[in-house]
């Protein structure tokens, strides 16, 4: 009896590290517009946009060269525009809130204002110990780490925004709509640098020695070598220029259509796309003898010009949809940026990610993204969201369609019950399939008011349908053939996600919460997470397990209990946000994966073993033979036994195996205990009887 005891409290300890674990981020899917980057060694700060927006951006982090990120900062109201290292600093300039500063690596961010005319800022340039920005008006400096700003613009045309800063170490270089201005004092006095410029609408430039570099937004890139005093064009004459710098003595220029490079100052050009396909870049940014390349879809870092390129990140997408079979993982995300979105797929659990769009169409802002995946055999089926159904047989190298004899190419939710495919339409159709999607045939349809389908359960032999809008749920009994609405008791009509745990069904509601069903949806039961309820975007049953995925502040929770009572279960997803929404669940033998996405989200995939969730509720003792609920606890928990105990003998002990609570019980199957006198901790909960022994671990609340 000691040494399984010794056993158990071994269980124990084990589960408080799985209670303890968190939620890792995937590394991909990789994605997102490149706004801008700073890099200093082997430490990498880049920022995404969301969609253009001109009110929030991302900023991740590297500390390995960009293989490995972690988000830092998610802004509310304004756009960074530029990232700056000086020495033990990093500074950031923003659209409208003007300069911060970090001293702990971009962990925490200090407003630095004190002197700027303007919260609207640009470029930043470091030199030595002074900092420059641009600002809507005119050029600022700081030589005490950003507590102070002077205002160094004498010369420059105070009505032209400056589009950029550059320094060879000696010079300043701005660029303006009205051409080049050079300062040889750090900005007590700025000069014209135009002679030789036929286009002055400058928006970068790059400065090393007595070369400089500008790319105009129309009229090409241009080129001085006597530090600006005369320029000459050398290329891309209709073009706008992107960014431009150089690496050695080597140009470097970034278009629409990839990056170009000159080893002999503009005589020549070629292409260095390899690895990155002709993409759009955003930014260039060079240090030492690494080059990284911002695009429309994603960050790429090569050692060389001309260059190898690999995609390494940012894992900053809205991804809305997962599926898969054994290690392979697919995710579909928006295609708000271009080339940032479509389909992608991971055949190690999600730790790389591989684009295969190859053949599908083009996919639209918003209109036209992967909705829903199923697995089939070892096969994928993809719903396009108003292009029907696709399928690949090789992991996505090649997809063909699969909506024959399917009326609706509006596809939400894919099911397959009884070896029978199930295509859930948006507008109250439903289509079966027996032959693996080859052909498909309308199995029922059902007539909404001001809703839409979104996902289709079985249990027993109902079929239960959940639609979003007005309509709430309907169940059929007879194969489709006729649905019944059943919604007494939902507080809410409009459903957006659904789950079944053995008997009980679950939805999600916007707003209303978590409902459940122990009836065969003939009434629900709501949860009350309090005001405002929390709207459920996202269920999924796991191990006895229920998680919901919620839109804006609640995160994930998690009910071992049948859903009588839910926790927090978000640490380890980005701790700073205001705003986090989920928008699916996928799991495999191995990982729970989530998806975080929509208008101000974008950290991709999270995952989290699945031995993890050993510690959240789980039974010690054989499965279904002793209940113990709420768990975790604080003041009362009540045990439920499969089978009547005549006689036995209930002991709580804890991690130490001494001993806090002893009492007989007699002829009972369930049982309420007060824990109030417990400390905070994890506990073994055990029921010894003559002929059998139970156990459960029980986490007082507060641990």
């Amino acid at each position: 009896m000691k040494f399984k005891l010794t056993i158990l409290l071994f269980m124990l300890i084990n589960c408080y590290f799985n209670v303890s674990a968190q939620w890792v981020n995937c590394n991909g899917p990789n994605g997102a517009e490149i706004l801008c980057m700073g890099v200093k060694g082997n430490e990498v700060m880049a920022v995404c946009s969301f969609g253009n927006s001109n009110h929030w951006s991302q900023l991740f982090r590297s500390v390995d060269l960009g293989e490995t990120w972690s988000p830092v900062l998610c802004t509310n109201g304004y756009v960074i525009r530029d990232i700056a290292f000086q020495d033990s600093l990093i500074f950031m300039s923003t659209s409208d809130s003007g300069v911060y500063r970090s001293v702990d690596h971009g962990i925490t961010w200090l407003p630095s204002l004190n002197g700027l005319a303007s919260n609207e800022c640009t470029s930043l340039a470091v030199v030595g110990n002074q900092v420059f920005v641009a600002i809507a008006a005119g050029v600022y400096v700081t030589t005490d780490g950003g507590i102070n700003w002077t205002n160094v613009s004498s010369g420059l045309p105070a009505q032209y925004f400056v589009h950029d800063l550059a320094t060879n170490g000696l010079q300043l270089f701005a660029a303006t709509p009205v051409g080049m201005y050079r300062t040889d004092d750090w900005g007590q006095s700025w000069q014209a640098s135009n002679n030789g410029l036929t286009g002055y609408d400058i928006r970068s430039i790059a400065a090393r020695d007595s070369n400089v570099i500008a790319g105009s937004q129309g009229d090409g890139v241009f080129f001085s070598a006597d530090l600006g005093n005369t320029w000459s064009n050398i290329g891309f004459s209709i073009s706008a220029i992107k960014d431009v710098s150089f690496y050695g003595d080597t140009l470097v220029v970034g278009k629409n259509n990839g990056v170009f490079y000159s080893p002999d100052h503009g005589q020549t050009w070629a292409p260095s796309n390899t690895g990155m396909g002709f993409r759009e870049i955003t930014k260039l940014a060079v240090d030492d003898s690494t080059i990284l390349a911002g695009t429309m879809g994603g960050l790429y870092k090569s050692y060389q010009v001309p260059s190898n390129w690999s995609l390494k990140g940012l894992p900053a997408l809205d991804v809305i949809a997962m599926g898969g079979f054994g290690d392979v993982l697919f995710a579909g995300a928006i295609n708000e940026n271009g080339e940032s979105a479509g389909v992608t797929v991971s055949k190690n659990n999600g730790t790389s990610w591989k684009p295969v769009n190859a053949g599908l169409p083009f996919q639209n802002l918003y209109n036209e993204f992967p909705a829903c995946f199923l697995a089939v055999d070892n096969s994928m089926l993809m719903s396009l969201y108003n292009h029907g159904l696709f399928m690949t047989a090789d992991t996505g190298s090649t997809w063909v369609t699969a909506s024959n004899g399917i009326a609706d190419s509006q596809i939400v939710a894919l099911r397959m019950h009884d070896g029978i495919l199930y295509a859930i339409g948006n507008t109250g159709l439903i289509h079966t399939s027996v032959d693996s999607a080859q052909t498909w045939n309308l199995f029922s349809s059902i007539t909404l008011t001001n809703s839409n389908l979104v996902d289709i359960a079985f249990l027993d032999t109902s079929l239960y349908v959940a639609t979003s809008g007005n309509d709430g749920m309907f169940v059929s009994n007879d194969n489709g053939v006729s649905w019944t609405a059943i919604n007494n008791g939902l507080n809410s009509a409009n459903i957006w996600s659904m789950t079944v745990l053995d008997t009980i069904l679950f939805v999600g509601t916007q707003p209303g919460g978590i409902h459940k069903s122990i009836d065969y949806g003939l009434t629900w039961i709501p949860y009350n997470f309090g005001t405002p309820e929390p709207w459920i975007s996202a269920l999924i049953s796991v191990n006895n397990h229920v998680f919901a995925g919620t839109v804006f502040h609640s995160g994930i929770v998690y009910s071992a209990d049948a859903g009588d009572s839910w926790s927090d279960l978000s640490y380890g997803l980005y701790p700073e946000l205001d705003i986090v929404d989920i928008r699916s669940f996928y799991v495999n033998n191995d990982y729970l994966f989530v998806s975080t996405g929509s208008w101000r989200t974008r950290f991709s995939i999270y995952r989290r073993p699945l031995s993890d969730f050993t510690g959240l509720g789980e039974q010690i003792s054989e499965p279904n033979e002793m209940q113990l609920y709420p768990n975790p606890a604080n003041t009362q928990v009540t045990i439920r036994m499969h089978e009547r105990i005549k006689s036995g003998q209930l002991e709580i002990l804890d991690l130490s195996g001494k001993l806090h609570l002893k009492r007989s019980i007699h002829n009972t199957t369930s049982l309420r205990l007060n824990i109030s006198n417990l400390s905070p901790g994890m506990y073994l909960v055990s029921i010894l009887t003559a002929k059998k022994s139970y156990y459960r671990k029980l986490i007082v609340a507060g641990f």
